[in-house]
Order: structure tokens, then C-alpha cells, then sequence
């Protein structure tokens, strides 16, 4: 990666990492009612994942467009699985949040709030895929870690934060979401189940569209046709 490609590699996650930061601020300080399981819910946990990415992102990007010296250093293998990991789950909340939105509002949006304004839905969950995709598809990327690491780190999270839930709603009375209230325990768990299910398809997706574009990353794509000729 060259000194130009840094410095735009720099713009595009200043204006995410902006977007994503006022956002959040907006949800949690501005928007008119913050109710404490928002903390809990993935939506918030996303765009809190994706706060300190690109802010990660930033400083990395910082040291390579604007240091003295003329190597850029690579992207540490732990922010291409991050990403890996962001882009699927991003989907996921989307595709929940507005599947649920769209057939009864109540059951993702309490009557506190409902003032919260429609940008903030739309950010959190749609535009904030865009930023994720375009990061993936037009900068380098490679596959680091295999299938069973990410299964593992998948249903090992999930099982934390089904956890912590649960604990949440034991101490407060409060499911974390409003649907939760009126399901049994096995369909909660059947829930999260479908979940964990629908990111770890989506996560191979992920990958082979990595795969298709960037190739596996153990050579560079021009040395690979290179080779091939």
C-alpha cells in the first residue's frame, strides 16, 4: 500500500468513524429517551465494535499516510477478521431489525422510543453496511483466520451475550427486547439459535466474496497472473 492509497484509506474511515461516533452520541445523549437495554442490544454493541474499529483504523492509517518514512506497514491480521466478522454482523442486525420493524413496530420500538428520529434507525441499520461493504471490496483484503476460529468466536460471543441478557432481565425486569416478553425459553433460545445460524452463512459468504476479489491473500494477485501466463 503507497502514501495515496493511505491517505484516502485515511478520508474514508474519518467520515465513518465521524458518522458512526455522532450516531452513537445522538442514540445515547440527544435522541429524545435512552432506555439502559439499548446498552444490551446488538445494534448498539455493533456500532460500538465499529466505533473503536475505525478508530484503530485511523491511527494505523495516520502512521502510513503522514510518517516520515516511505514503507507503509501493513494492516495487522486482527483488523481483517475484525471487519470479517463486522460486515456479516452488520447485515444481520439490518435484516432482523427491519424484518421485525416492518411486520409490528412494537416489537422493536418501545413507546419511549418511539421520538428517536428515522436517520438514526436508517444509520444504524442499513447505511453503516455500506461504509463495511465499500472497505471490503475496494481495499486489500485477505483471509487470515479459518472457518472453525470464526464458528468458535461466533457461538462463544453469542453465548455471552445471550448471558448477559439474561442477567439484565433477572435484575431489572426488563427483557432487552420487547418481543422477548412474550416468548417462552424455548423460543428464545430458538431465536438465537436462527441468529447464530443466519451470521455464520453470511460470514462464508463474506469470504468467498474476499476469496473471489482479492484472492487468498498468500500472494499478490499481479504475481499470481504473473505465474499463470
Amino acid at each position: 500500500m503507497n502514501k495515496t492509497k493511505s491517505k484516502v484509506l485515511f478520508g474514508f474511515h474519518l467520515v465513518a468513524f465521524v458518522l458512526t461516533a455522532y450516531f452513537l452520541w445522538w442514540g445515547m445523549f440527544a435522541a429524545p429517551c435512552f432506555e439502559p437495554e439499548y446498552l444490551f442490544q446488538l445494534t448498539f454493541l455493533t456500532q460500538e465494535t465499529l466505533f473503536f474499529y475505525y478508530l484503530w483504523a485511523l491511527k494505523h492509517d495516520f502512521d502510513n499516510a503522514f510518517a516520515v518514512s516511505k514503507k507503509c506497514k501493513p494492516y495487522p491480521e486482527a483488523a481483517h477478521t475484525t471487519l470479517q466478522i463486522l460486515l456479516p454482523l452488520t447485515c444481520l442486525v439490518t435484516v432482523g431489525y427491519w424484518k421485525m420493524r416492518l411486520k409490528d413496530a412494537s416489537l422493536m420500538v418501545t413507546d419511549e422510543g418511539k421520538g428517536n428520529p428515522t436517520i438514526l434507525s436508517l444509520y444504524n441499520h442499513g447505511i453503516n453496511i455500506i461504509f463495511c461493504l465499500i472497505e471490503t471490496v475496494c481495499f486489500n483484503q485477505k483471509v487470515v483466520k479459518g472457518f472453525k476460529w470464526k464458528i468458535t468466536l461466533i457461538v462463544t460471543t453469542f453465548i455471552l451475550y445471550v448471558s448477559t441478557q439474561f442477567v439484565f432481565h433477572e435484575v431489572t425486569g426488563r427483557p432487552v427486547y420487547p418481543f422477548l416478553a412474550a416468548l417462552s425459553l424455548f423460543n428464545i433460545a430458538k431465536f438465537y439459535a436462527g441468529l447464530v445460524a443466519f451470521l455464520i452463512v453470511l460470514e462464508r459468504l463474506n469470504t468467498f466474496m474476499i476469496l473471489k476479489i482479492h484472492g487468498d491473500g498468500s500472494t499478490p494477485k499481479i504475481a499470481k497472473e504473473t505465474k499463470s501466463n
